[in-house]
């Protein structure tokens, strides 16, 4: 830095000199003559004004360093860009598929929504198969006479009876009101006697009388047997008379023994009462619906 000083202070004297021996040269008329001293001074000025332009501006590098990382931003967001995620790549697959695959799809979800519940696995265990000839001895149906019947008081449906089955006198409920005039419930009929007791209506039902049926449930008949019948004798099925099979006390619901026996429990083309169309007796005769034939007994 001194060295440059001392130099600088040289060429400004020098420079002076010169000033001075060119107005001299004029004053005196004497033709001017280059200076001995111009190189020097030529270089140092030379040296001085690229000692003295302006370094470059930092700014500049400032302003370049944003643009290079937005730069960068953008190239990183290109790969981004180009990745798309696997919903849009789903719905860009669907979109582009020919329309029979697209109408197919479109089909299938409208039967997702539509399609029914499926069916409870509880209805496949209702069902129960028909009775066997095995079956049959665990019901104990005897012949029964309807000593007095009246109307349930809270019920149109119901008659309420009380029925002679031989050993006792049994209070049973009917659904009948509807279907047997009140004067014809009265004589001999057929009774189911080891059910569980029910409340029907609030009343207690300790059997069942046996009943046919059309198939809409609309026509209903009592079942009549032979009239020369002993109240209290068992029902039994033609050509199995020497069965002597002892009935269940109470038929447990839980076996269905019932539910399946009424599936072959009908009235032939006859009206005679059966069983896996087998003909229903007592000692005395056969048993008869009024006018149902091939119809359910229940």
């Amino acid at each position: 830095m001194a060295s440059k000083k001392i130099a600088s202070s040289l060429v400004r004297s020098l420079t002076k000199l010169d000033g001075l021996i060119h107005r001299l040269e004029i004053n005196t008329g004497v033709a001017h003559k280059a200076s001995p001293f111009a190189w020097l001074t030529a270089g140092q000025k030379e040296s001085e004004i690229q000692a003295n332009k302006p370094a470059p501006a930092p700014q500049k590098q400032a302003q370049n360093q944003p643009t290079k990382q937005a730069e960068t931003k953008e190239e990183n967001k290109k790969p981004q860009e180009g990745k798309k995620k696997p919903q849009e790549e789903k719905k860009t697959a669907q979109e582009k598929a020919p329309a029979p695959v697209k109408e197919a799809a479109a089909a299938k979800n409208e039967e997702s929504k539509t399609a029914p519940p499926p069916k409870d696995s509880k209805e496949e265990k209702e069902k129960v198969p028909p009775g066997t000839l095995e079956d049959y001895p665990k019901m104990d149906i005897r012949v029964g006479r309807i000593i007095e019947c009246w109307k349930h008081p809270e019920s149109d449906k119901l008659w309420c009876e009380k029925i002679d089955i031989g050993t006792e006198i049994r209070e049973i409920a009917s659904g009948l009101q509807k279907f047997v005039p009140q004067d014809q419930m009265s004589g001999l009929v057929l009774v189911l006697v080891n059910l569980k007791p029910r409340k029907l209506a609030g009343f207690n039902s300790n059997g069942m009388v046996l009943c046919a049926s059309n198939e809409d449930h609309t026509q209903v008949e009592l079942l009549r047997p032979d009239p020369s019948s002993t109240v209290g004798e068992r029902v039994f099925i033609e050509g199995f008379e020497g069965i002597n099979q002892a009935p269940e006390k109470v038929i447990n619901p839980k076996d269905k023994v019932l539910e399946k026996c009424c599936q072959v429990l009908k009235t032939d083309s006859e009206l005679n009462a059966s069983y896996l169309d087998r003909k229903l007796k007592t000692k005395a005769g056969l048993i008869k619906s009024q006018t149902l034939a091939n119809s359910y007994i229940s």
